[in-house]
């Protein structure tokens, strides 16, 4: 009978509502009740509270409702617990809970709020191309690469401005960011317009470093040869933001034709190899590539992939794309 009480006195009480966190709209949910502040247990929380509370402080529209004292623990009585709002109430004293002060969670189940889509951005060499990092909670993290791949990275380009996704590398090759790794496991189909419409493993606790921190290229590979002639020359490669260079493993006459076609000097004469035009500089971008003769551009051609390839700039690939002359100096 004293419980009864007790919550029918507190359900006529107009309760304060504040988010203690890093921003004004995202952190922990605490009360205001018998001239004391205390926290909110997440027993039961989910999206519904959190469209209470955002709207309670003037933060709609809702997007997170992390648990497990996720903004850090707070201090002073539990006053709520089982809360369940069907989300159309006005404050959070409106919807279902249990008994004022009476719960059974320690601090360490405070609830939170983010009543802030995350947002974006490429850390990069451009603005198309970079380590993906997500703005969450107030603090801007990373993406870890675990499942990362082309349909992640389309709605990363989409999102960011950059439209059309090109590659979606992983193994931190943009270089290894800072703060949290927000998200793992995203799995996109491709067709989504924010990288928030996606869904993931959740926020926070990723078993992933830094070292695994994925990107994207929203923008294709250029071409340049870089040599005595605008048609015969060390194979240039323009990706993410840097120029690299071709390693010469497989490299042979049908990679070259490609190449040649690509910077508009075909027919092609010779495929050489090892630096025959001089060492590069950058990255060794590509390593065993593999054309059937038949293509356009170096990009249609199958590779290993855009990251440590095991090539020195002694490898470098060549073509070139008109007479034998050309190697007469």
């Amino acid at each position: 009978m004293e419980r009864v009480l007790l919550f029918i006195l507190a359900a006529s009480v107009d309760a304060q509502i504040r988010i203690v966190g890093p921003t004004n709209c995202s952190g922990r949910v605490e009360v205001f009740y018998s001239r004391v502040w205390g926290t909110v247990c997440d027993d039961g929380w989910d999206i519904k509270d959190v469209s209470v509370v955002c709207r309670q402080v003037g933060c709609s529209p809702p997007f997170d409702g992390p648990g497990l004292a996720f903004f850090g623990v707070g201090i002073g009585p539990i006053w709520l617990d089982d809360v369940s709002c069907s989300g159309s109430e006005s404050s959070l004293d409106s919807c279902s809970h249990s008994t004022v002060g009476i719960h059974n969670c320690v601090h360490d189940e405070d609830a939170g709020v983010v009543c802030e889509a995350f947002q974006i951005r490429l850390s990069g060499p451009s603005n198309c191309s970079g380590r993906v990092e997500v703005y969450y909670g107030g603090t801007w993290g990373t993406v870890c690469d675990g499942s990362w791949d082309i349909n992640d990275a389309k709605a990363v380009c989409r999102e960011v401005g950059c439209d059309p996704a090109f590659d979606a590398p992983t193994q931190a090759l943009f270089g290894e960011g800072t703060g949290p790794v927000w998200l793992d496991n995203v799995d996109c189909s491709g067709s989504e317009n924010s990288l928030s419409d996606c869904p993931s493993s959740g926020f926070g606790n990723q078993s992933c470093a830094h070292s695994q921190d994925a990107g994207v290229v929203c923008e294709a590979f250029q071409i340049r040869l870089s040599g005595p002639t605008n048609c015969s020359g060390r194979v240039e490669v323009y990706y993410g933001g840097t120029w690299g260079t071709v390693c010469d493993g497989s490299w042979d006459i049908n990679d070259a034709k490609a190449v040649c076609r690509e910077v508009g000097c075909d027919p092609t004469f010779d495929a050489p190899t090892q630096a025959l035009f001089g060492e590069g500089t950058g990255p060794v971008w590509l390593n065993n590539v593999d054309c059937s003769g038949s293509e356009n551009s170096l990009s249609e051609c199958s590779h290993n992939g855009f990251v440590n390839q095991n090539c020195l700039h002694g490898q470098d690939a060549g073509a070139v794309c008109e007479g034998r002359n050309i190697y007469l100096s």
